[in-house]
């Protein structure tokens, strides 16, 4: 009877998880906005331009790709377990107020605290409260730093003149060249 009952709950369980839905009905490649608002900070603000990432605020720059698909993974999170907010002791669970909020396009994600069993974090969206697994990811911090690209040119750019305090170097048919001519600027 033990086994079986263990057997259940296991069976069930696994059935559990496939029915979970998803945090929100966005798919992540309809995301063309995404706002985080951490207290006392500037928000920052990531817009999709002609299919790419941008940081908008605080400060302009391309976005990291990495960093941005796991905001964007926060679209279709699936939810453990939902029950209304009404009722419930919001400064309990760490979202009255929320310790920062993530706004999809125009969908409002409050963050809370960390459940301490299953360490799944609380999340309002509307009027419900959800339990969703902790993304830890770097680009839900205060730091806007995380999310900008770390690559210095952006891809299929190519460089044709580097300026240096002393020497300018210029591409010429597939050559790099100092300006003016200078033997001793060598590779």
């Amino acid at each position: 009877v033990l086994f079986l009952g263990l057997g259940a709950v296991l069976y069930f369980g696994d059935e559990q998880d496939e029915e979970e839905t998803p945090l929100t009905a966005l798919a992540a490649a309809d995301v063309e906005r995404v706002q985080i608002d951490h207290p006392q900070q500037t928000p920052t603000v990531l817009v999709k331009q002609d299919g790419d990432w941008r940081l908008s605020s605080p400060v302009e720059a391309r976005a990291d790709n990495f960093e941005v698909n796991s905001l964007l993974a926060l679209a279709d999170t699936p939810v453990h377990k939902q029950f209304p907010a009404a009722g419930t002791d919001l400064a309990g669970l760490g979202l009255s107020p929320p310790k920062y909020t993530i706004t999809l396009n125009n969908r409002v994600i409050d963050f809370g605290d960390t459940e301490p069993l299953q360490h799944q974090r609380y999340v309002m969206l509307d009027d419900e409260v959800a339990l969703i697994g902790d993304l830890g990811s770097a680009a839900f911090d205060e730091d806007p730093s995380d999310l900008v690209a770390k690559t210095l040119l952006p891809d299929g750019a190519r460089l044709s003149r580097i300026e240096l305090p002393n020497l300018v170097l210029v591409r010429k048919d597939d050559r790099w060249q100092s300006e003016p001519e200078r033997p001793e600027a060598t590779s």
